[in-house]
């Protein structure tokens, strides 16, 4: 991943219906308690803007006790870039679900947040799949920030 990538003031995301639907099997697998996973594929850098091209997904194991929190596991985070790495793949960002809430960033996620990834959060409302939004790191000053990016599904 490029350093450059934070630097960037605009971010998209381009999914596939299938991709997101796996996350929303996923969500539904693990509901009323958040779901994680890693989202593979390619970023493409252009002056201000950073396209994060979604082509796979790894769903990962959340170690968080509270139902409306996730942690992901490093082991799993290690092991999905060992896979990227050898398959000339990037992880191009972090996806995970908010159960009967809205897919709105929340501080947790925001101090949770890792540089130069493309953050995707999908609501699983009673068991079933909901709105999604995505999220870009961004800063002011030494304050970091998620930025609303646009999500299109191809």
């Amino acid at each position: 991943m490029s350093s450059q990538v934070a630097k960037k003031n605009k971010a998209k995301l381009i999914i596939s219906e299938d991709l997101l639907e796996s996350i929303a099997e996923h969500g539904k697998k693990q509901y009323p308690h958040e779901a994680c996973g890693i989202i593979l594929g390619q970023i493409e850098e252009e002056d201000e803007e950073i396209t994060f091209i979604g082509s796979e997904i790894r769903e990962a194991k959340n170690l968080s006790d509270n139902p409306i929190r996730f942690v992901l596991d490093p082991l799993d985070f290690m092991r999905i870039q060992d896979e990227a790495d050898k398959r000339k793949l990037e992880i191009v960002g972090i996806y995970h679900t908010h159960p009967d809430h809205p897919p709105i960033a929340s501080q947790y996620d925001l101090e949770a947040a890792v540089d130069g990834l493309f953050y995707l959060i999908m609501s699983i409302i009673k068991g079933k799949r909901g709105d999604f939004m995505g999220w870009f790191l961004n800063f002011e000053g030494n304050r970091k920030k998620f930025v609303q990016s646009p999500i299109i599904v191809k």
